[in-house]
């Protein structure tokens, strides 16, 4: 596509990974016919805040399960607009005492999510469902980067929820492999060098801020 290639600038600090600074570039794009239809032939479709695509959220559950990355958000009414759509509804939880995640996760049940993960870095992860609540403590692991952990994690649950793994033992994969991801320096692949123009990168809390402004 015409235009410009996105980029986020990530710090590590003592091995917690950090952003910084972005461009997203040409990676802001609506789904189209086409789009929908791989999704309606998917067990399962993800995504989350940094894509952008809200307004779509209800075409995507109407074809497949949907998974959302809803990160830090905490705003009650934000969390009902779309945890109503979610098959699995996760949240970036550290910091969060047992107490709050669960109070989060009654707030995204509550709305219409059929599974709430709450994953809380060193103390472990939470999942909600049908059946009730699920604790799993983290995995042991020689941490490089944190980068992707969470994803990892995430990615890991929703598999096990589409096999009808046990909630515990899903968990306890999940944590293996998020301590896996944390064993090596960034998320995936192998490093390569991009030439980027810092010049066009924004705060994140201002991408996050105004996505309207993003999409323009």
């Amino acid at each position: 596509m015409p235009g410009s290639t996105a980029f986020c600038v990530i710090g590590s600090r003592d091995g917690e990974r950090e952003f910084l600074r972005a461009d997203l570039g040409v990676s802001i794009v609506e789904p189209v016919a086409g789009d929908l239809d791989r999704i309606a032939a998917a067990d399962a479709v993800h995504t989350g805040r940094s894509s952008h695509v809200d307004a779509h959220i209800p075409a995507f559950a109407k074809r497949a399960r949907l998974s959302f990355d809803f990160a830090v958000i905490r705003d009650a009414t934000q969390i009902e607009r779309i945890a109503r759509w979610c098959h699995l509804a996760s949240f970036s939880g550290g910091g969060l005492s047992e107490d709050e995640a669960a109070a989060l996760q009654n707030v995204a049940r509550a709305a219409g999510a059929t599974w709430c993960l709450v994953t809380r870095g060193s103390e472990g992860a939470m999942l909600a469902g049908p059946g009730g609540t699920c604790l799993a403590e983290a995995a042991p692991a020689e941490v490089v980067d944190t980068l992707g952990a969470g994803d990892t994690f995430i990615a890991r649950c929703l598999v096990g929820l589409l096999r009808d793994e046990a909630p515990q033992d899903l968990l306890r994969a999940a944590a293996t492999a998020a301590a896996e991801t944390c064993g090596h320096l960034g998320a995936f692949g192998h490093p390569a060098p991009i030439e980027i123009d810092e010049s066009r990168a924004r705060s994140i809390a201002e991408i996050y801020g105004d996505p309207r402004q993003v999409r323009a």
